[in-house]
């Protein structure tokens, strides 16, 4: 039998918490709930190009182990990517073949004739018993009932053994209600089957409805994954030579062109240098000496004039200070407010440009030839 693995109710979905490449093994997700006992399968993405991986094992980091391209090809998957144990063509093919295997296993009511009958066996011993001379069984019968047993389902032994006694070995077939379960003396039960057939119906259904409204004809729920495949490959995702284009799909220029949405106007000469912090305020600095504190919609929160020549380089850290480099060989480090916190005069020629790191060392260059790094206090 082949190995299937066990589903859950909904497919419930979750996102990759990393990224994951295309050579990477381990797969980090957010919510673990959503995959069912391992290992098992599941889904990376959302579209054609989605792939199936089986899942291993979890690691003792919380990631997953991982198998790639069971379905589909490894991919460069970005964070934040959606992951679900979804019902899969994967699935779809092994229910089949273990469907198939049970049912070759059958016996064929068409070659009843050729099997050795209940009512066979009985005959034959009454036939023994009624023999005066209680003969031995000849080799050409033994030969002819062991013929027989050979075309009975793998398992069951009928044959006339050496001391001429007839045994009979038929095995029983357990009946499983999931499909966890494997092993080729199993079988499948029909209420089971009946559920993995709908879920078959309904995915293919889903997959018909999502062609259709690419603008795909002649596809249904009652279409082959052979039929389902070759439309999705027809789907087209832009536009060649000679290809009619649907008017309604198409954006004016204007549309796609950047627009104004204010202008501040507060400096008395060119700017040199912008910045925002996560509030969304903007800083700007500029050869008027000042460094100024612009809110989201437009309008000055305030100004700084500590600087006695033009500001070049602003930038601003994770708690809102800003740090302004100037021709006047100064590093200063701003309040929020817009007060200086201190100033830096390690620089022989004028500051071109500042950075700031997570762990708020600031970083300068100029045009001394020197690049610095300053504590953040």
């Amino acid at each position: 039998m082949k190995k299937m693995y066990k589903g859950i109710a909904n497919s419930p979905a979750t996102y990759l918490k990393e990224p994951l490449k295309p050579e990477g093994t381990v797969m980090y997700i957010a919510d673990s709930s959503i995959l069912p006992e391992l290992p098992n399968l599941a889904v990376i993405g959302t579209d054609q190009n989605a792939e199936t991986v089986l899942v291993k094992d979890l690691r003792s980091d919380g990631g997953y182990t991982i198998q790639r391209a069971v379905e589909g090809i490894a991919r460069d998957w970005q964070k934040t990517t959606e992951v679900a144990r979804n019902f899969t063509n994967y699935d779809y093919e092994q229910l089949i073949a273990n469907i198939e295997e049970l049912d070759k296993n059958k016996l064929d009511d068409s070659a009843k004739d050729d099997f050795a009958s209940k009512t066979d066996i009985k005959t034959k011993l009454s036939e023994l018993a009624d023999d005066s001379t209680h003969r031995l069984v000849t080799d050409s019968e033994k030969d002819s009932w062991n013929k027989k047993q050979n075309k009975l389902s793998a398992g069951t032994n009928v044959e006339i053994t050496s001391d001429n006694r007839i045994n009979v070995n038929i095995p029983k077939v357990e009946v499983v209600n999931d499909l966890i379960t494997g092993g080729a003396d199993k079988a499948l039960s029909a209420e089971q089957g009946k559920v993995l057939f709908q879920n078959v119906d309904n995915g293919k259904r889903l997959v018909a409805n999502a062609i259709i409204d690419k603008g795909q004809t002649g596809v249904t729920k009652d279409s082959t994954f052979s039929e389902l495949a070759t439309k999705i490959k027809s789907i087209k995702t832009g536009y060649s030579v000679g290809d009619v284009i649907d008017k309604t799909n198409l954006k004016p220029v204007g549309d796609l062109i950047p627009k104004k949405s204010w202008e501040f106007t507060g400096h008395s000469s060119r700017v040199n240098s912008v910045a925002v912090d996560t509030q969304g305020n903007i800083y700007s600095g500029g050869s008027d000496k000042k460094v100024m504190k612009i809110s989201p919609s437009g309008t000055k929160i305030w100004e700084f004039t500590g600087h006695s020549n033009t500001v070049k380089a602003l930038v601003v850290d994770t708690q809102g200070n800003i740090y302004s480099g100037s021709d006047d060989k100064k590093v200063m480090k701003i309040s929020p407010s817009g007060t200086k916190i201190w100033e830096f005069t390690g620089h022989s020629s004028r500051v071109n440009s500042v950075a700031v790191d997570t762990q708020g060392n600031i970083y300068s260059g100029g045009s001394d030839k020197k690049v610095m790094k300053i504590s953040p206090s």
